[in-house]
């Protein structure tokens, strides 16, 4: 038997678990209300007025209320599709609370003609696995034909044990062999082999991957649960495809006597901390729209190595230079 003791703040080179990053999320999204009763005790608890040091400086702060700027709602935009029953033409979903619902077909769909199933476990599937993975693997091409996107050939089906070694050399033969698409099933594995398959598929080969849980499976083994679970899945296998799910209604800004400075670009940048060390690298992605309806994208993904070993920063280097890069690309659309 040993005592160890641990000192506080000794860096931690593990990867966050999903629940761990679950638990860190939730703790840091602090409700507005809350979020300003929060800054008023402090102001309450501080007294700035009387503070000393701010006064030597020169400084004041006004804590009677916080500063109100002025803010308008804007209207939802109106989402276009292709009408499911062909002679209609496009359809108008409207949006509920933030969210839509898939009734209707994708704005450009590509044909899948070559696509690889993968059942990625820790110890060899059973009949129960194989039959699982077997099923979803005809149901989500059924299912997916409702949205337009076509499946021309039965998937190929692997089963490979969780070693990286093992998942990269399939990747690789399959990329030799042409497939289009691998779509991962995952049994028991940590996030470390989610990310592993991502950084392989999107830097190092070039391979479109769609990663679902094993579990995601069994607890949506009815056939309506099943449906709607592929139904969120449909919509990013689309755009990774290069597809169109859907457009931006832009006759508000084009009937606008200001339709110039309605043009806009969307932008989405974040930064994913695998680990915090010179090992293994943070990756950075920055995203932009080609136009302004947001249906097309282009992006870049990096490595981004911390400039102190213990600290995982958040900031992207050359940000500048992306966003320029991008900007280009938008304004050459």
């Amino acid at each position: 038997m040993e005592l160890v003791n641990v000192d506080e703040g000794q860096p931690n080179l593990q990867p966050l678990t999903s629940e761990q990053h679950a638990k860190a999320t939730n703790k840091t999204v602090v409700h507005p209300d809350e979020c300003y009763r929060m800054i008023r005790r402090v102001t309450d608890e501080r007294r700035f007025k009387q503070d000393p040091y701010l006064e030597k400086f020169g400084l004041t702060v006004d804590v009677d209320e916080m500063l109100m700027l002025p803010a308008r709602i804007l209207p939802p935009p109106k989402i276009i599709y292709k009408s499911s029953h062909g002679a209609q033409g496009d359809v108008i979903e409207r949006v509920q609370i933030g969210k839509w619902w898939l009734n209707n077909r994708f704005d450009k769909t590509c044909e899948i003609r070559t696509w690889a199933v993968v059942l990625v476990s820790e110890r060899e599937p059973d009949n129960r696995q194989i039959r699982l993975t077997r099923d979803f693997a005809q149901r989500i091409s059924q299912a997916m034909s409702k949205y337009d996107i076509r499946f021309n050939s039965s998937p190929i089906e692997k089963f490979d044990a969780a070693v990286p070694q093992t998942i990269l050399a399939r990747m690789n033969e399959l990329k030799m062999q042409e497939y289009e698409v691998i779509i991962y099933i995952l049994d028991q594995v940590d996030d470390e082999i989610y990310h592993l398959i991502k950084y392989f598929g999107n830097i190092k080969i070039g391979m479109v991957t769609q990663c679902i849980r094993f579990d995601q499976l069994v607890s949506n083994s009815d056939p309506r649960e099943m449906d709607m679970y592929i139904q969120n899945l449909v919509e990013k296998f689309n755009a990774r495809l290069r597809g169109v799910n859907q457009l931006v209604s832009l006759m508000p800004a084009l009937i606008s006597p200001l339709a110039r400075s309605n043009i806009f670009m969307f932008f989405g940048i974040d930064c994913t901390h695998i680990t915090c060390s010179h090992v293994r690298p943070s990756i950075v992605a920055v995203v932009g729209s080609k136009d302004s309806t947001n249906t097309q994208y282009a992006a870049r993904i990096l490595q981004q190595f911390p400039q102190k070993e213990k600290i995982a920063f958040a900031i992207i280097n050359d940000l500048h230079k992306y966003v320029v890069e991008l900007i280009r690309v938008f304004s050459n659309h």
